[in-house]
């Protein structure tokens, strides 16, 4: 059974940290993971936080992402419990929490 463009595009293959991300039509599509934590969320990160809080600020700003700090809430997307997580959303999309889980099944590289 062939698969969409879509279903290709929303569980990559590979996900490394250093290699830019496959999310057609996403804003990350194309970004790198070591660099996501630099641009601006999409929407508030919180129901109702103030504009000048988090538009045009970078993710940085309120957290310490790391790659093993990274690497630690994508296994949160992992395990079963995770799994209402994916649902969740997300500053950046689903898409993001996809790329990031496949990331974490492959070792975090």
């Amino acid at each position: 059974m062939a698969t969409t463009e879509q279903e290709r595009s929303s569980v990559p293959n590979v996900v490394k940290f250093n290699l830019p991300l496959v999310a057609p039509g996403s804003v990350i599509d194309g970004v790198i993971l070591s660099e996501i934590t630099q641009m601006s969320p999409m929407f508030p990160p919180v129901e109702g936080l103030p504009d000048e809080f988090w538009k045009e600020q970078s993710c940085s700003n309120c957290h310490e992402w790391t790659q093993e700090r990274l690497c630690d809430q994508a296994n949160v997307y992992v395990n079963l419990s995770g799994q209402k997580s994916m649902e969740k959303p997300h500053p950046f999309g689903g898409i993001l929490k996809r790329n990031l889980r496949q990331w974490a099944m492959g070792g975090c590289e």
